[in-house]
């Protein structure tokens, strides 16, 4: 995932830009610190044209000229921080079409992917997710998943990658740590910045009604068959058609074109240009990972292998149309999946039996929550209504030591902080879920 020359790739690709300008700009500002980790993330004979393309960069945003002396010095080495954690990492990545008119406003996303890392196996796994998918967003009831993202950046203040990572959290129970919104226009100068990616077409595709650049008028594109390198315009064009066939094949050519990018990125040869790479990625980017972890994440990453990528999507079998175009989730088909490629196991491992008690007063809650929690590969052995039915706050009672069971329930109840009471219970279950006012259906 990480390329050996970009030093931070994450799987996919696009979600490269954001860890790795971090990672330049902070060795282009650690005053000495630099020398050490390029030594860990490039072979010997490339650290020195790196320390010099680093003290560059480091001038060009700013940075003082101590720092790049301390980098052609050749000072102490520094350790690569190390990824501590043995669970999981998950980044949701969203790709937003703004145009010149539309800056400020919110957009919704033509993108929505989430990327797995798991730093004990050293393996990956990108889900593709169709935007018309139907999901309930938290605090406003059901849309398509591209519109999470535009609800949360209509509030004040804007919270639109937050609102997309609840969603996600929410209705697939998968824990998403972060998020990475990556520019379209961004996308095209980081692609013709690496000189073009080389993809294989795998059969013509003719879209009589592409989006124009310029207003809502519209264009005919087309690609033959076979081998190509395309520029940045053209890349972008091949991972957004969709009339061509549907948005089922463009989520597979979306992460066709991640999956190059990274291999083009991987190239010896895109040395001399990260410069301007770094210029385009800053400009493309945004996200929440914070700065300390961002080189801890490229180390991980790193160790990652393109054959030890998984790729997933919603596909066809996984949901079926409504009427209105919106694609309703058969949630059980999407749980088998979603636990395939996130959980590894670690739901099957606890074998938690689990039982969902309806304490909210609202008809029919226990068994709609329980289907959502079988969805997702909880062992549900009794739904029933509580001992009341004014409960104001879910609680999850953890009776024999299940904690990621008890995680997962809670994120797909879009309740991260309900309370996890560890008590002792009659019975079979092993947690129970008492629900309450705060329950969402």
């Amino acid at each position: 995932m990480i390329g050996a020359v970009l030093g931070v790739f994450v799987v996919g690709g696009l979600l490269s830009g954001a860890l790795f300008a971090a990672t330049l700009l902070r060795l282009a500002e650690s005053d000495g610190q630099a020398d050490g980790a390029l030594a860990q993330l490039l072979p010997p004979a490339l650290v020195p044209p790196a320390r010099l393309i680093g003290s560059t960069i480091g001038s060009s945003i700013g940075s003082t000229a101590q720092a790049a002396r301390a980098a052609a010095d050749g000072r102490s080495a520094v350790a690569l921080p190390v990824w501590g954690g043995t669970e999981r990492v998950n980044i949701l990545l969203l790709g937003v079409d703004r145009r010149p008119q539309e800056q400020g406003l919110p957009s919704r996303t033509d993108t929505v992917l989430v990327i797995t890392v798991d730093p004990v196996t050293k393996s990956a796994g990108v889900l593709s997710m169709p935007r018309d998918l139907l999901v309930h967003v938290p605090g406003y009831g059901e849309y398509r998943v591209n519109t999470a993202y535009f609800l949360g950046e209509g509030e004040r203040p804007p919270r639109g990658g937050q609102l997309a990572k609840v969603t996600i959290s929410a209705n697939f129970g998968i824990p998403v740590h972060y998020y990475a919104l990556v520019d379209f226009r961004g996308f095209e100068r980081i692609v013709d910045t690496l000189g073009g990616v080389v993809v294989d077409v795998p059969y013509p595709l003719k879209d009589d009604a592409y989006p124009s650049d310029v207003g809502d008028n519209i264009i005919r594109i087309f690609f033959d068959e076979g081998v190509q390198r395309m520029d940045g315009r053209t890349a972008l064009r091949y991972a957004r058609t969709r009339h061509a066939d549907n948005d089922f094949g463009r989520n597979q050519r979306q992460q066709q074109v991640l999956l190059a990018l990274r291999q083009e990125a991987l190239r010896l040869d895109v040395l001399p240009r990260l410069p301007a790479l770094f210029a385009a990625l800053r400009d493309a980017f945004s996200s929440d990972i914070p700065a300390e972890d961002t080189l801890a994440l490229a180390a991980l990453a790193w160790r990652v292998e393109t054959k030890d990528i998984q790729r997933r999507a919603i596909d066809p079998s996984l949901v079926y149309p409504r009427d209105d175009g919106g694609l309703v989730p058969r949630r059980s088909e999407i749980g088998k999946l979603v636990r395939e490629l996130f959980f590894d196991g670690r739901l099957r491992a606890e074998a938690a039996r689990v039982e969902v008690l309806n304490g909210s007063g609202r008809t029919g809650l226990a068994n709609t929550v329980a289907q959502r929690l079988e969805a997702l590969g909880v062992q549900v052995v009794r739904v029933d209504n509580a001992d009341r039915a004014d409960y104001g706050q879910t609680t999850i009672i953890d009776a024999r030591g299940k904690p990621h069971t008890a995680g997962v329930i809670a994120r797909a109840l879009g309740l991260p902080k309900a309370p996890v009471v560890r008590q002792a219970l009659d019975g079979a279950a092993d947690v129970r879920v008492i629900l309450g006012a705060d329950s969402r259906s």
